[in-house]
């Protein structure tokens, strides 16, 4: 309090909006809180000034935390006290919805780069702003406008691919989960988009019957929004639920529909999964040569995109096709790339799979 009082009118209210993050901040991210409502709070403190005022002040800590930017963060007991002074200052909301908003935002930006060069770079960011997402994630929920259920639906279902990624399975299903239930009569795109995310992460756990129920459900939804794209996705992951569930005539069914929708929508990258799927089950066949040439040219998709995710999930599929023909060696260096990606970019599922892979490997050469 005695730190507090000691602040001018403006560092005071700098001080207590920053009290809405968790675990630190970037700058950009200070920005867009502190000067929410700038029309009516008059001269704001610039970001960077506020942050190095209170740092001189002993309010926030230094983290180093990356070479790109500091990463200062506060105190839990003196956020606290900030948090406060906020829903004091009748600030709280507007400061709480900046924030969620700031948030949203960026996670739907991540996810739509997700594919390219920038992949690593993301889930970097992503898995530094966690804790600020689940934040933002638990006020929205605590919502009851409409449109506040909405937006936690859609952060929820652009973090999927993170969740998935970075071994965060069952706490993202648990917040899809608990924005489906709080917008259970809710219509929308948002809403067929977390169904379809949901059961993604269902898959992830081998819960197929669940997968099978949500992507049914975000299927009929987008249909109902002449939303092709999405359809092609839900049609995808009913196919790999069928394929993971033996039904090879299902699956196949479900996939060449996806890649039909993916092509016509003119998605590139929609295109390569399942191609991918028809690989494997062209190899589950004993068509070698096909299974090959589709995990080939799903491949080049992924290498075009620099989807480092993408090439890491594919590579052991090539691998397995050139083992089968004797070609172990070449085989080995595929999975070798495949590990090295995974590690990079901390895909945890692909780092297993390649180590799995290589002692396989090994024991075919004789190196037990």
């Amino acid at each position: 309090k005695w730190s507090y009082d000691l602040l001018d009118a403006r560092e005071q209210r700098f001080f207590r909006r920053l009290s809405v993050f968790v675990n630190g901040w970037t700058l950009e991210a200070v920005e867009a809180v502190v000067s929410a409502e700038k029309e009516r709070d008059g001269h704001v403190l610039p970001a960077l000034d506020g942050v190095a005022s209170l740092l001189d002040k002993s309010l926030l800590l230094p983290m180093e935390r990356d070479e790109v930017e500091p990463h200062p963060i506060m105190l839990e007991t003196i956020r606290e006290y900030g948090l406060e002074r906020l829903a004091e200052s009748g600030e709280l909301e507007m400061a709480r919805r900046a924030h969620a908003a700031y948030y949203l935002a960026q996670a739907e930006q991540a996810e739509k780069e997700q594919g390219g060069e920038q992949q690593a770079a993301w889930l970097e960011w992503l898995e530094r702003e966690h804790e600020n997402m689940r934040a933002a994630l638990q006020w929205l929920l605590e919502q009851k406008e409409p449109e506040d259920l909405e937006k936690a639906l859609r952060l929820a279902g652009a973090l999927w691919w993170f969740w998935s990624l970075r071994g965060y399975v069952s706490e993202g299903r648990s917040w899809l989960k608990r924005a489906l239930e709080r917008s259970e009569h809710a219509g929308s795109a948002a809403r067929a988009k977390a169904l379809s995310s949901a059961g993604m992460l269902a898959l992830n756990q081998d819960d197929y019957s669940q997968t099978e129920v949500l992507c049914r459900q975000s299927r009929a939804l987008f249909e109902e929004l002449g939303d092709m794209q999405g359809m092609a996705t839900a049609l995808y992951r009913l196919g790999l639920a069928a394929w993971l569930r033996g039904n090879q005539t299902a699956a196949r069914a479900l996939q060449e529909q996806s890649l039909a929708l993916y092509r016509e929508v003119g998605d590139r990258r929609g295109t390569a999964d399942p191609l991918l799927i028809l690989s494997d089950l062209a190899f589950a066949e004993g068509e070698y040569s096909r299974a090959y040439t589709q995990a080939e040219e799903s491949l080049g998709i992924f290498r075009e995109l620099d989807d480092k995710w993408g090439v890491a999930y594919v590579l052991p599929r090539l691998a397995r096709a050139l083992t089968v023909q004797g070609e172990v060696a070449r085989a080995r260096t595929l999975v070798e790339e495949s590990l090295a990606l995974s590690r990079e970019i901390h895909y945890k599922e692909g780092i297993g799979d390649a180590l799995g892979f290589l002692g396989r490997i090994q024991l075919q050469q004789g190196e037990t």
